[in-house]
This record gives structure tokens, C-alpha cells and sequence, in this order.
């Protein structure tokens, strides 16, 4: 399932991974409309056995989970083949964590203080294909990403 132009036909099948069950709650909230979270998780090890078992649309991890962090979720379900959008979210501004997420090859990096307003946007964005990455303090794309700035909205990454 992927989204254009905003229609999508049919639900987009979302798990969600995050040790705090009001942050799994949250992120609900905070999804595109269109999005039906199909499994909530709280650590990176069941991330992986669940993107396996039910091959989702797109998933949605934190960072600093038990068992397995996000960033190492993403990894391994890189390097097992997935090819499953993989936005990331932490509290963490931090554009050298911001690297990492991506390097190790989700699509989107959101900060958990901007979830409500840049998360839809991120799944739209991943879901086209696209990369995208919350500004971070270093005012600086993550590697070139898309961001978006504070003040004015427009795109500050360069071309």
C-alpha cells in the first residue's frame, strides 16, 4: 500500500514500536488518516519477529527500546532483506543520531516533540519513496534529507 497524491484506496498497515505504552498510544493519534496500526510492540527484538510475520506497510520504532534498540531493529530487518518503510522516532535532537537512523536505512527520523505535526507528513513522504528528517539543533539536513524549517515551513535541504 502506498499513498498518492494523499488517496489511499486501503488502509495502511502500520506496526508501531516504542517501550512506553503512552507514547504507543500517542503515535496513533499522531498517524496520516488512512493508517490502521495493525501491532503495537514495546522492544526491537519483537519489531523484527513482527515486521517478518506480518509484512506491514510502514513501520514506526523508537529509539531506546529494551532487547534491541531501533536503530539496531533497523538494521537487522535491513540486512534480512525487508524493504518496508521505516520511520524512526526519538526525543533525541541530535543530527549525528539523526545520521545513524538513516544510515542504517529507515526512511524517515522524527522527533518525538514534533510528532504531531511532521509524523503525517513523514509517512506520506516515506510511503512516495522519499526520505524524510525532522530539523535538528545543527539546523543542517541529516546527509542532504529533506527537513523542514521552524519558522517558515519551507524546505531548507539542499538540492
Amino acid at each position: 500500500m502506498y499513498v498518492t497524491d494523499e488517496i489511499a484506496t486501503e488502509p495502511i498497515r502500520v506496526i508501531v514500536a516504542d517501550d512506553f505504552p503512552s507514547m504507543l498510544e500517542a503515535v496513533g493519534k499522531c498517524l496520516a488518516p488512512g493508517c490502521e496500526i495493525i501491532e503495537k510492540v514495546t522492544d526491537g527484538m519483537a519489531l523484527v519477529e513482527s515486521a517478518f510475520r506480518l509484512r506491514p506497510d510502514l513501520l514506526v520504532t523508537d529509539i531506546s527500546m529494551s532487547k534491541l534498540n531501533g536503530i539496531e531493529a533497523v538494521r537487522q530487518l535491513r540486512s534480512r532483506g525487508l524493504k518496508t518503510p521505516i520511520i524512526v522516532l526519538t526525543i533525541i535532537e541530535d543530527r549525528d543520531i539523526a545520521n545513524e537512523a538513516l544510515s542504517a536505512g529507515a526512511q524517515g527520523f522524527v522527533l518525538k516533540s514534533r510528532m504531531r505535526s511532521e509524523l503525517p507528513l513523514a509517512v506520506r513522504e516515506v510511503l512516495a519513496g522519499r526520505t524524510y528528517a525532522s530539523e535538528t539543533r545543527s539546523k543542517k539536513a541529516p546527509n542532504g534529507h529533506k527537513t523542514l524549517s521552524r519558522d517558515s515551513g519551507v524546505d531548507e535541504s539542499p538540492s
